[in-house]
């Protein structure tokens, strides 16, 4: 067991035969092993979600950049592909690219995932100014007069009355 937690190659026991070998060291197929493995962390009580992740081994995420200056590349690639047209902003993309980047900590799937849930791209600044308040990009989808705050922002609703929308239903939630 202890050469799969520490990733290393099992030893070879010697029995007192000089010829003999005993077979502890890796079964001879893939699913004897996955059967031997579940079966010592069983005997550990690690629970069945937890041994399964442990064969499997954790997944790697697929945008994760390898550094700041290659997730504001990629950051700016899929601002390209999101605004067609730069000319009617007075912003320029390497500006937006690099506010991108600082508002989700060079996480280029959030910055995604926020665009495909109706974040403007160009509309960084106003969450910045969100931000900075102390509103997570969970509060966007707070509900408030019928609305989340983020069509609320969508609709031209200046951020310092969508800050105080989400006080206030902070405070009504904590009165409950």
């Amino acid at each position: 067991m202890e050469w799969f937690l520490n990733k290393q190659e099992p030893r070879w026991r010697k029995d007192s035969t000089p010829s003999a070998t005993t077979a502890t060291a890796r079964p001879r197929n893939r699913r004897a092993r996955h059967e031997d493995l579940d079966e010592q962390l069983r005997e550990f009580g690690v629970p069945r979600p937890r041994r399964e992740a442990l064969r499997r081994g954790t997944p790697e995420r697929k945008n994760r950049p390898v550094n700041k200056g290659q997730a504001i590349q990629r950051l700016e690639f899929y601002l390209r592909q999101r605004v067609q047209d730069w000319t009617k902003t007075d912003l320029r993309l390497e500006e937006v690219a690099a506010e991108w980047a600082e508002l989700v900590h060079h996480d280029v799937d959030q910055a995604n995932k926020l665009w495909n849930d109706g974040v403007d791209p160009l509309r960084v600044r106003e969450l910045k100014m969100l931000a900075e308040n102390g509103i997570s990009f969970r509060n966007l989808k707070v509900t408030v007069h019928g609305k989340t705050i983020m069509r609320h922002l969508a609709d031209g609703q200046r951020p310092e009355w969508c800050i105080q929308a989400v006080q206030w239903e902070r405070r009504d939630r904590s009165t409950l």
